[in-house]
């Protein structure tokens, strides 16, 4: 294959003889001229690499002999003549290496490439090779790209850090174990960005899915990061195993059937808040908190339908609502209470109730069932009587606000 140049030299020879002047020859040599420019995207003539008798080659130098690339096989390689014989490929010397194909964008082949720019097709995606020492000898396009040497140009977008580090994969998949990157069962897919050094992650997508024995877990997350305290949190989580749905910033959810929307660690959760709702914008406790419970009753004693932790030096107005109904053959009681109290601790003293309980609605089948507020050390229950030798379901919606206090 000729070089760029000589194809230029052949256009400028020929069009010096054409006498028919129906073709301005100047058109015709910028024309063929952009040609050979566009043929000749990897040349190496002018990289000036010709073997030369009096330059000393040192180790993987590459020069140009006969038209053909040759890799020098040791240090102080000086006065040695790469081999002519077209038959020969190897000597004591030298070794000779293929030429890239030559063009503007051609599929990519371990080979030497020369001057210009050079974009090659591999694996669905163009590479532009950024390597500025040419000749450039490429064996691996896969090892070179993770060393720097290519860039790509289409398919997975790039990240490179603020200071020049290697590019990586913006977009990254990968198995995990427990959201921990392993030869497990799950995926993890993270977003990156340019920062001040590394990769870059501001937010994953996190699968998972284990094997616990006899139970089944898995999850799903969406996590970004808290630039403040440098670490992934998560925005959006789904636990399978547990049945919590939380969407906002929080460091933990421990509970099981919850669903949190908002800001803030809900340190509550811990505290058993089983089958609860939190809304809000808070560090200890969301503006609004839902909880649901149920019990069972079989005579005409107290029993207790909810337990409602109180933090201390806090207030709460707790909001219940409390449905019952008996679960025997020919079932002939029932009842629904709406009621109301504010409650707060000093400290740590014990929980005391501000006022009487308030009842919105104290609906009975039996005039003796009732619904009340029961104070402890620090917790409020809610308490309920029911019938004698009668079997009752209650269900028990509580809504808690709270504001810290003294």
């Amino acid at each position: 294959m000729k070089t760029a140049q000589q194809i230029k030299d052949d256009i400028t020879s020929l069009l010096a003889d054409n006498s028919t002047q129906d073709i301005s020859p100047e058109d015709i040599r910028d024309v063929c001229t952009s040609l050979a420019d566009l043929a000749g995207a990897g040349d190496y003539d002018s990289l000036n690499i010709e073997w030369d008798v009096a330059t000393t080659y040192a180790i993987d130098d590459i020069v140009s002999y006969l038209e053909r690339l040759w890799k020098s096989k040791s240090a102080g390689n000086l006065g040695n003549q790469p081999p002519s014989d077209p038959n020969t490929t190897e000597d004591t010397y030298w070794i000779e290496q293929s030429k890239a194909p030559a063009g503007p964008i051609t599929e990519w082949q371990a080979g030497v490439y020369g001057a210009g720019l050079i974009i090659v097709y591999y694996n669905d995606n163009f590479y532009k090779l950024e390597n500025s020492t040419r000749p450039f000898v490429s064996t691996n396009i896969n090892t070179e790209f993770l060393n720097g040497d290519w860039s790509k140009v289409s398919g997975d977008i790039l990240y490179e850090d603020a200071v020049g580090n290697t590019a990586v994969e913006l977009l990254k998949i990968q198995r995990t174990t427990s959201g921990v990157p392993a030869a497990g069962i799950g995926a993890s897919i993270g977003f990156y960005s340019e920062v001040t050094a590394g990769e870059g992650k501001i937010g994953e997508i996190v699968f998972t899915a284990n094997d616990v024995g006899a139970d089944e877990r898995g999850g799903l997350s969406l996590n970004l990061m808290d630039f403040d305290a440098g670490t992934m949190k998560p925005a959006l989580n789904i636990d399978f195993n547990d049945s919590k749905f939380s969407i906002g910033r929080q460091t933990e959810v421990a509970a099981v059937g919850a669903i949190v929307l908002g800001y803030g660690p809900f340190s509550k959760l811990v505290n058993n808040r089983t089958n609860s709702l939190g809304i809000g914008w808070n560090e200890t406790f969301p503006a609004l908190w839902i909880e649901q419970d149920k019990a069972n009753t079989t005579d005409a004693t107290l029993a207790i339908l909810k337990t409602i932790l109180l933090d201390p030096s806090s207030t709460y107005h707790v909001h219940v609502r409390v449905i019952g109904g008996e679960t025997d053959g020919s079932p002939t009681e029932r009842a629904m209470y709406t009621m109301e109290g504010l409650f707060y601790r000093i400290g740590s003293g014990n929980v005391v109730q501000q006022g009487a309980t308030n009842y919105i609605t104290a609906i009975e089948s039996t005039g003796s069932m009732d619904c009340i507020f029961v104070t402890g050390a620090s917790t409020v229950l809610v308490k309920a009587i029911g019938v004698a030798a009668t079997n009752m379901n209650w269900r028990t919606i509580v809504t808690i606000s709270k504001v810290e206090s003294n």
